[in-house]
C-alpha cells in the first residue's frame, strides 16, 4: 500500500464523527476522536517523534515523565534549566 493510501484511509478512519450535544448532531473536524481505539496508537506515533527533538542539540534533557496525555520535562539549554 502506498504512502498516500494509507494516510488517507487514517485520515478518513481518525476525523470521520458524528456526536449528538444539545439537541444537534456535529462532526468533530480538528484532531483525534476522543475514546476512539486508533487514537492512542497515532497519539504515541506522534508524541514519538516529539521524544526525538528533545534529544538533538543544543537541548539536554535530564528528566522526561510522560503520562497519558501530559508530560514533565527538564531541559538544559546553555546552561539554564527550562
Amino acid at each position: 500500500m502506498r504512502n498516500q493510501s494509507l494516510e488517507r484511509m487514517i485520515s478518513l478512519t481518525v476525523i470521520t464523527a458524528y456526536f449528538p450535544f444539545n439537541r444537534g448532531i456535529y462532526g468533530q473536524i480538528f484532531r483525534l476522536l476522543m475514546g476512539y481505539p486508533f487514537s492512542p496508537l497515532l497519539a504515541n506515533v506522534y508524541m514519538g517523534k516529539v521524544e526525538k527533538e528533545f534529544e538533538k542539540p543544543p537541548l539536554q534533557l535530564t528528566v522526561l515523565i510522560r503520562l497519558p496525555d501530559d508530560y514533565f520535562a527538564l531541559l538544559e539549554y546553555r546552561g539554564h534549566t527550562l
